[in-house]
């Protein structure tokens, strides 16, 4: 699209560091996450691009579907008083809990029954690769390189961008389909130990400047 030959293109996903992602899941929930029933989690920063609104927009609307199911944001940014308006305003009350910035955010994640990446833009989420790692399904949007992360149907549930209501169809789904849960977030580590190790990363980056160097 911006005018460069395709074969001067090469593609090279992020890597992560699985064994260290794991272990962090082991750390200690962050205060105020002590929540009962299932858990739905976006984990990002509050910024408007993230979509964060559309999930608590989800959060309102699947409260009346799945009664017991239960929300967290962890992140922090400027949106942040207007995201809680907005949960105000849906009632969801102490069904949703803001928990701010954390890093490593894989405690959150692994506490999660699903994770949620509403965004509107995007370019390869970390985060998406993390709840993978630790077996979460993902419900993303069909943005940026969340298609290449995410197999719709497979690993995940891929919706439209901005559409609160797609997003609590297919978490409702999740939540009500343990099994099919249970199937995705194990699809999703194997795609991730496959696919998006730290070490495929970096294999991936000198094998082309080693390509490079030699056609020089």
């Amino acid at each position: 699209a911006g005018g460069v030959a395709p074969e001067r293109v090469v593609t090279i996903s992020n890597g992560i560091d699985i064994a260290g992602v794991r272990a962090d899941a082991g750390l200690p929930a962050p205060e105020g996450l002590h929540v009962t029933g299932p858990l739905v989690g976006c984990v990002g920063r509050l910024v408007p691009v993230k979509g964060v609104e559309y999930f608590v927009r989800m959060a309102g609307t699947l409260g009346f579907q799945v009664p017991r199911a239960r929300f967290v944001v962890a992140g922090s940014g400027p949106e942040e008083s207007r995201l809680r308006e907005i949960a105000y305003a849906h009632g969801l009350g102490d069904r949703l809990v803001f928990i701010g910035h954390i890093s490593p955010a894989a405690p959150v994640l692994a506490a999660c029954d699903v994770v949620v990446l509403p965004s509107l833009s995007e370019a390869m989420p970390i985060v998406a690769l993390e709840a993978m790692a630790l077996g979460r399904p993902v419900v993303g949007t069909t943005v940026g390189s969340l298609a290449d992360v995410v197999v719709d149907g497979e690993t995940g549930i891929l919706v439209p961008p901005a559409d609160p209501e797609a997003l609590a169809a297919a978490v409702a789904r999740l939540l009500r389909d343990q099994a099919l849960a249970e199937a995705m977030g194990k699809a999703g580590s194997a795609r991730a130990e496959e696919h998006f190790t730290l070490e495929r990363m970096v294999r991936n980056h000198l094998d082309l400047y080693e390509e490079l160097a030699a056609g020089r």
